[in-house]
């Protein structure tokens, strides 16, 4: 046949609709397995596992995995809140648009040295800081300058500049 096929679920726009999946042992809402709901009221689509993992798969490859408050990008297992497991070196993960943000590169060299690079990605304001305790204590522009001390922020025309109270 031609067209559109699917299963609709109608519900007042305050509402939720939720189609739920049984493991066939028993009836109620004890017996379900899993569900996919949309609340009409804050326009979400919830998929919920009664227990294991909730699975977003592309083509056999599981692309993202939410087990136990963690989310795993790239592996079944996730150990941490955001757990990220690239399988080639390079870029693993970008905070912010493309060519902006931050960038975490993570790689292993043939000679099984590990790297990982820190890049702040817009060019003409690539500045990495570093703080302890709510203050910045180091920060790197993108003149290639490093900066530490009590006031970072001050440039010099060294390469690297430390600036103390005094202590």
């Amino acid at each position: 046949s031609t067209g559109n096929h699917g299963i609709t679920i109608c519900t007042p726009s305050s509402g939720t609709g939720t189609i739920n999946f049984s493991d066939g042992s028993g009836g109620g809402a004890a017996a379900y397995a899993g569900s996919v709901s949309f609340e009409h009221a804050n326009e979400l689509t919830v998929l919920r596992a009664k227990s294991g993992k909730v699975v977003l798969r592309n083509d056999g490859t599981d692309a993202l995995v939410a087990s136990g408050g963690n989310v795993g990008v790239g592996l079944d297992s996730p150990t941490a809140k955001l757990h990220v497991n690239g399988t080639q070196n390079g870029l693993q993960a970008r905070f912010g648009g493309t060519g902006t943000g931050l960038g975490i590169l993570c790689g292993q060299k043939t000679n099984n040295n590990a790297l990982v690079t820190f890049e702040a990605q817009d060019a003409s304001h690539g500045t990495l800081t570093f703080k302890t305790a709510g203050t910045e204590a180091l920060r790197i522009n993108s003149d290639g300058q490093v900066l530490l001390g009590d006031n970072p922020t001050v440039a010099s025309d060294a390469a690297l500049h430390i600036e103390l109270d005094g202590s």
